[in-house]
C-alpha cells in the first residue's frame, strides 16, 4: 500500500508526531480550553502554508475579529501577509455575529450560523482566491445550534 502524500503543517515536531502532517482533504478539528492555543496553531498552519509551501490560506474567524488574530497572532502570520500579499485572507464573520445575535444566541441556546451557510462561503473563497488551506476559528459558536456533539461533527 502507497503512503499518501501529506499536507504538512510547518509546526516543529507536530509533522514527525502525524507522519508529515495532515491527510489531504481531511477535516481536523482541534479543541481545548480557551487560552490553549487553537488560534495560534491554527494561524501558523495558514501562515506556513503561505510561506513554506506556496499554498494560499483561509481564516475563517467566528469570535475574535481580524485585528485580534493578526495582532495577537504568531509573527509568522503578519510575514506571510505582509511578503505573500493576497495569500492569506482572513475572513471575520465575529462582526456579522454580534449584528446579527438573537436573544437566544447570546443565551448558547441557538446559533445564526449554520454549517451549510459557512459551507457556500468557503467554497466561493476557494473558486476566487485559490485556497488550498483553511482554518476555522471559533467552532463552538456555531456548535451550539446543533443539538449534540454527534450531530455538529456530522453536519461539520
Amino acid at each position: 500500500m502507497s503512503e499518501k502524500k501529506r499536507v504538512p503543517t510547518g509546526v516543529e515536531g507536530l509533522d514527525e508526531i502525524i507522519y508529515g502532517g495532515f491527510i489531504p482533504g481531511s477535516i481536523n478539528l482541534v479543541s481545548g480550553e480557551a487560552g490553549s492555543g487553537k488560534t495560534m496553531f491554527a494561524a501558523s498552519f495558514i501562515a506556513n502554508g503561505a510561506l513554506k509551501y506556496k499554498e494560499n490560506g483561509l481564516i475563517i474567524t467566528l469570535e475574535e475579529d481580524r485585528d485580534g488574530i493578526i495582532n495577537n497572532g504568531p509573527e509568522i502570520l503578519r510575514k506571510a501577509m505582509k511578503s505573500r500579499q493576497g495569500a492569506v485572507s482572513i475572513f471575520d464573520i465575529s462582526a456579522m455575529r454580534r449584528l446579527v445575535t438573537t436573544k437566544e444566541e447570546s443565551k448558547g441556546i441557538t446559533s445564526a450560523l449554520d454549517v451549510e451557510v459557512l459551507k457556500e462561503m468557503i467554497e466561493r473563497w476557494i473558486k476566487e482566491k485559490n485556497i488550498q488551506r483553511i482554518a476555522i476559528d471559533g467552532v463552538a459558536s456555531i456548535a451550539i445550534r446543533y443539538g449534540s456533539e454527534a450531530h455538529f461533527r456530522s453536519a461539520l
